[in-house]
């Protein structure tokens, strides 16, 4: 950037003031110093481009970052290609010409960015199926079908679609504490069957949601739920691919 936008993303960071009120008063008019006007349209996006490094230091550690404002998330999804060829062999039976070819387009693979207006070098990717491809969610619904017989065990069902998994029960109103029991422990082993498989369970993105009226949600006394080391608190509304569900 320069010339007259960079001038005037100037102009709007500088000479800024601002007055606070703590317990009823109004504070004194103090000069800001550093920092985006709180609350305006342009302030997260300079926020991004300030920070816009950070996905190349994560980068550099084979993780993934995704931002919005100033809300960031570093996560691992990791598919080891040779455990893959081993469940594709021997749960679903593929051999010959058929695996080999699989094994041709996990393996070998390069890939290259461009930051800042300048091509990255050449990196070999260790891991991983290749992104926005059409065979990869196909293999990674392939590589945790196991998670299916680890729900069943517990009495849950399990949906997927791709990457996105939800977990589900049907029970009387007087069991819901028994049932987030079994609900806790399902997620325990999970989080083991993914350590297993080098996938990491993430606490902190889960969601979980009771589908009943409003009259029976008052009933239920259980607002929040352990699992792992977090706690997360019963949603009244959630997003599945696209559609809400709200509590009604």
């Amino acid at each position: 950037m320069t010339g007259v936008v960079l001038d005037w993303i100037s102009c709007f960071l500088r000479e800024r003031t601002q007055r606070i009120v703590f317990d009823g008063q109004l504070s004194t008019t103090q000069r800001l110093a550093f920092g985006v006007p709180q609350g305006s349209v342009l302030g997260p996006q300079l926020y991004v481009l300030y920070t816009a490094e950070l996905s190349c230091v994560v980068a550099e550690h084979g993780l993934c970052l995704h931002q919005y404002a100033d809300d960031s998330q570093i996560y691992i999804s990791i598919v080891e290609d040779d455990l893959l060829l081993q469940r594709l062999h021997y749960s679903f039976g593929m051999t010959g010409v058929v695996l080999d070819w699989i094994s041709c387009f996990l393996r070998e693979r390069t890939q290259r960015i461009v930051f800042d207006g300048q091509l990255s070098t050449t990196q070999r990717l260790a891991f991983g199926v290749p992104q926005g491809s059409v065979l990869g969610p196909q293999l990674y619904v392939l590589y945790t079908a196991e998670l299916s017989c680890v729900v069943a065990e517990h009495g849950l069902c399990l949906h997927q679609y791709a990457d996105d998994s939800q977990i589900y029960i049907s029970i009387a109103l007087r069991d819901a504490a028994h049932a987030v029991q079994r609900f806790t422990d399902c997620v325990s082993d999970i989080s083991d069957w993914m350590s297993d498989s080098r996938l990491r369970l993430n606490p902190t993105k889960t969601e979980v949601m009771w589908l009943v009226s409003n009259r029976q949600l008052s009933q239920i006394t259980m607002s929040v739920i352990p699992l792992q080391l977090a706690i997360v608190r019963v949603s009244e509304s959630a997003r599945d691919l696209g559609i809400a569900w709200t509590v009604s």
